[in-house]
């Protein structure tokens, strides 16, 4: 077993600071159909340390000349059943390896976590939804000590029933936007395509 999943455990995931969750009020997004609501008769999507109802990847991700990071993180259902995705935006980061450390996260746009069942995300068999996600390794204001350093983003949901680790490189930085407390990533809700996802992202045309 390899010791990235060795660190999915109920233990790691309570071990972690406290989330932060901070609005932040990015471009506007372009209308989309957004992907189906959920509620109590479909299943939860989960994961443990031998396999995932979710595969998650990194898609596009890229440096600006400003020292942002932008990428587009896809999510596909690769269980037998349709599932449902819901919380607050939640990413941590693997700063230690004993424990996943929280990142200050903000949202994206106008967009709203659906913080229950019911109105969550619906991942159908087969079928994928698009996170775009957005980071500065540098930070503009606050001491580079407020940096948090890692080699993953860690996508915590169902109240910690669902952690999905997705690789961006090493020692990435996440940094905050602002000064001490401000968002150190930044994430857009679940979107039916990637083009739709790109569009929320900062400087999107």
């Amino acid at each position: 077993m390899s010791a990235h999943r060795r660190l999915f455990t109920a233990a790691a995931l309570a071990a972690t600071t406290v989330l932060t969750l901070t609005a932040f009020s990015g471009p506007a997004s372009a209308a989309a159909a957004a992907p189906r609501s959920g509620g109590d008769d479909v299943a939860l999507c989960g994961n443990s340390e031998l396999e995932s109802d979710i595969a998650a990847k990194m898609v596009g991700l890229h440096e600006s000349a400003d020292g942002r990071w932008t990428g587009v993180i896809k999510l596909t259902n690769t269980s037998r059943q349709d599932c449902v995705m819901y919380g607050p935006a939640d990413l941590r980061t693997d700063h230690t390896t004993a424990e996943f450390t929280k990142l200050t996260t903000g949202v994206l746009g106008d967009g709203i976590f659906s913080t229950d069942r019911e109105h969550g995300t619906v991942v159908q068999v087969g079928h994928s939804v698009y996170q775009p996600v957005t980071w500065l390794s540098a930070p503009p204001v606050a001491p580079n000590a407020s940096c948090t350093t890692g080699n993953l983003l860690v996508m915590v949901r169902n109240e910690g029933v669902l952690a999905l680790p997705i690789p961006v490189f090493k020692d990435a930085r996440f940094c905050p936007s602002g000064d001490i407390g401000s968002p150190q990533v930044l994430i857009g809700v679940p979107q039916r395509t990637l083009a739709d996802a790109q569009a929320q992202l900062p400087n999107a045309s």
